[in-house]
């Protein structure tokens, strides 16, 4: 359910600061979404899949839950993402 439509991620990033908008929200392709909530079984499903995902992962690789990935014009929180880098990065 688009909540706000057509901004960047900078203005979308303002907006939370500022606290005009807070979670559970996302950026996709521009238009605030209001995020779907999560069930107990859910939940188990997304660790274990990222469980196993870590231990088969090569090095500079993180696997991520539940969490932001900044793109252009869009700000995602994906169940799982398999992610270049380091944590801190």
């Amino acid at each position: 359910m688009p909540l706000v439509g057509h901004i960047s991620v900078d203005e979308y990033h303002a907006m939370i600061e500022s606290g005009e908008i807070g979670p559970p929200v996302e950026l996709i392709e521009g238009v605030i979404t209001a995020k779907m909530g999560h069930s107990s079984r859910h939940s188990t499903v997304t660790h274990l899949a990222a469980e196993q995902l870590r231990a088969s992962s090569p090095s500079g690789w993180v696997v991520r839950i539940q969490a932001p990935v900044t793109l252009d014009g869009s700000e995602p929180e994906p169940d799982i993402a398999v992610v270049r880098g380091r944590l801190p990065d």
